[in-house]
Order: structure tokens, then C-alpha cells, then sequence
């Protein structure tokens, strides 16, 4: 068996927000939106807006008020809907309600102006590609894709397709080829929800990575406040989902997190804890119809003064040396590695005193197997919370 040797090259500190490089803060507002209210705000980074004013093709902003956005240091990202019709777009035909095209599927019982979609129809498709080049024309960066979760609903709420996640996933892909052709390579390409989607057998291996690669971020709704209320529904963490999610941060695909929260407490701590583990939060009201106030990044929350790096690697000895700054008086720490499925591979509990302390990382070595190339992931844990965290590349 050929001897591997690994050195540490890349180690990043302090709880990082993954992908979307400069954007720290975003926020989302779908309706009553005032542009001059965008562009003055000083609390988030990147916008989710609609199209238009009032969701009609009437109401299109224009070039000159998404430009006054992005001037104002905002990147403006166009909210689309790619998994259902909504009645109150430019390409919805009153015909349809008693003579549907072959795409068009029943009305959603929660949404009454929604109607479900076989996504994967080329004419439902080109209508899509018809709303991307309007929102290319406004001057957006980027495009929010809402109910790519449909998939579900057609291989398995109405077994009619049972490919539809495969389907789904060419379709974003395909996306992304449509604004490259368009000369718009750098657009941002954010799905909501459904980070599933690349579990389905349908589409893991060649055809996730492709995923993967056409995308930017992920949008995900109510993932640590779950429950049948519009807002203010319990501490509840999926934990499911952030075990699946910690697959798009090793891949720089960030998260952006929204909770509808209204609570002055939960959203504090949903903030602080959001952050630690490397996600973009943000919380408002249900209804997306305000621009809520958010803290600064740093400010929120007292473990956040633990600080950690850079390390030192020892490639003699395969181990790398974390520096650590601690609050006075120090306290517990744990420090963990993971694999890049998040299985732990290392846990280590240090009693740490005085302000300064340095840890040793030794090489990760995965149970039954010698240490491959690849990328792993520190952590470093106080009173339940992470305070510091880091991705780990080696080489051979």
C-alpha cells in the first residue's frame, strides 16, 4: 500500500459563512417593497425581491431602480417560481382555468392563486426561460428558485413521473446553461428549499455534482423553527436536513437561512447560533412584506469572543497546532473533525485556563482506511455552542 503523506494547506477560522463571497447579511421582501427603503438600508448585503412592483408585468422594475440598488452596495437576486404557475404573471391565460394545457396541474389547496406544473414539459420550460430573459433585461444578479421541491409532489404525492427529481435537477442545470448562453455566466443560481433533491436515486453521482455546480447557495425555510404556525413556532431543529446541508457548505454553496420569527429572544439566539454554524440567517414576518432589522455579524452574543488560528502544521508528525483565544478565564472546550458526509472522526475534551491556548490537530484518519486527499471540517465547541470552525484541506 503506497505510504500517504498529509499537509495541512488550507485552514479557515472562526465560524465562516461558505460561498458568496462579500455577502454576509441578506434579506427577502415579496411584496409592498419600496425601492428607495432597499437601497438606504445598511443591515443586509443581498436582496430576494420580486420581478415587480405588484407581481404583473405592469409593475417590472426598472433597469435604473434595480442599478440604484446594486449602487446602493445590495446585490438584487429576482424571486422566481420554477415548480408552480401563478395566476398573476404575464404568461398566465384565463383559458387555462377551463382548458389547461397538457403542463398545467391542480390548483395548490394552500395557495389559491398556484397552480402545480409538470415542470419538466419543454412548453412550461420555455415560459420559464421567457421570465429569466425579462429578469436578465432588468439588470438582476441573480435568481431565487422557489418550489424546486415539486418533485415530490409528481414521484410521490401523484406517482405520474417517477424521474421528476432527475427531471428537476436538469432543469436547474439547464438554467444556468440558458444564462451562460445569455452572457450572464456570473448570475447567481439560489434554489429554495429541497436540498434533498441530490439524495434521490435519480439523480446522485455525475448528475448531483452537476447540481451542485450550477448552483450558488441554498435558500431554506424554517429549519430550526418548525411547526404548524406561521411564526414563533418552537426550537426544533431538522436535523435531518442540517446533516444534509453540511454538504453544500464543504462545496462553498452557502445557506442562506430564513425563520419567521417575531420573538425578540428566539430570533437573537437563532441569529448567534445560525452564524456558528456557518450559515447566512435572517428573520421577519411570514407574510415577506418588510425589511426586518438584523444584528451585525460579531456582535451578537458573548461566545463569540472565542477566536481561533491560523494553524501550524507539523508534517512530520501529521498533526497542526490550533491557536485559541478564550474569554477570561477560559473553560471546556471540544474539538471535533469531520469527513465532508459530516461523520465525526475525532472528539478530544480540553480544560483550557488564561486567556491563550494552543490545541494539537492530528492528522483525520477515518475508521478501517488511511487518510485520503480531501477536505475536512474542525470544530470547536463551547457550552453546547460552536465558537470556531474551519475547512481542513491535505494533500498527498
Amino acid at each position: 500500500m503506497r505510504r500517504t503523506t498529509c499537509i495541512l494547506l488550507i485552514l479557515l477560522c472562526s465560524a465562516p459563512a461558505f460561498g458568496l463571497t462579500g455577502v454576509n447579511r441578506w434579506a427577502v421582501q415579496l411584496q409592498r417593497l419600496d425601492v428607495s427603503e432597499v437601497v438606504a438600508a445598511d443591515d443586509f448585503d443581498l436582496i430576494v425581491m420580486d420581478y415587480s412592483a405588484d407581481g404583473t408585468d405592469d409593475g417590472e422594475w426598472s433597469p435604473a431602480q434595480i442599478d440604484a440598488i446594486r449602487d446602493g452596495g445590495k446585490t438584487p437576486v429576482a424571486y422566481l417560481s420554477v415548480g408552480e404557475a401563478e395566476t398573476y404573471r404575464w404568461y398566465w391565460q384565463s383559458a387555462w382555468e377551463t382548458q389547461p394545457p397538457d403542463w398545467l396541474g391542480p390548483v395548490n389547496p394552500n395557495w389559491s392563486d398556484n397552480f402545480k406544473v409538470r415542470f419538466w414539459d419543454p412548453e412550461w420550460q420555455a415560459i420559464v426561460f421567457d421570465y429569466v430573459d425579462r429578469i436578465l433585461a432588468q439588470g438582476f444578479d441573480g435568481l431565487y428558485l422557489d418550489v424546486i421541491d415539486a418533485w415530490y409532489y409528481w414521484s410521490d404525492t401523484v406517482p405520474e413521473r417517477s424521474q421528476a427529481a432527475a427531471d428537476m435537477a436538469d432543469f436547474v442545470i439547464a438554467l444556468r446553461a440558458h444564462a451562460t448562453a445569455a452572457g450572464r455566466g456570473d448570475l447567481l443560481i439560489i434554489p429554495q428549499n429541497g436540498e434533498t433533491l441530490v439524495l434521490e436515486s435519480t439523480v446522485t453521482g455525475a448528475k448531483a455534482d452537476q447540481y451542485y455546480g450550477a448552483i450558488d447557495a441554498v435558500g431554506v425555510e424554517s429549519l430550526f423553527h418548525r411547526g404548524p404556525q406561521q411564526e414563533d413556532n418552537p426550537w426544533q431543529p431538522d436535523v435531518y436536513r442540517l446533516t444534509h446541508l453540511y454538504q453544500y457548505l464543504m462545496r462553498d454553496i452557502a445557506v442562506l437561512s430564513i425563520e419567521y420569527l417575531t420573538d425578540d429572544g428566539a430570533r437573537d439566539y437563532y441569529y448567534q447560533y445560525a452564524r456558528q454554524i456557518g450559515y447566512i440567517p435572517y428573520a421577519t414576518r411570514h407574510g415577506l412584506d418588510q425589511l426586518s432589522p438584523q444584528p451585525a455579524v460579531g456582535v451578537d452574543g458573548g461566545v463569540l469572543s472565542w477566536r481561533c488560528g491560523p494553524a501550524r502544521p507539523n508534517p512530520a508528525s501529521h498533526m497542526s497546532f490550533l491557536p485559541v483565544a478564550t474569554p477570561a478565564g477560559g473553560g471546556p472546550v471540544v474539538l471535533e473533525l469531520y469527513d465532508t458526509r459530516g461523520r465525526l472522526l475525532y472528539s478530544r475534551r480540553e480544560d483550557l485556563s488564561g486567556t491563550d491556548a494552543i490545541l494539537s490537530l492530528p492528522r483525520p484518519v477515518a475508521p478501517g482506511a488511511d487518510t485520503a486527499a480531501g477536505t475536512y471540517v474542525y470544530r470547536l465547541r463551547h457550552g453546547g455552542a460552536t465558537v470556531g470552525s474551519g475547512k481542513i484541506s491535505f494533500v498527498r
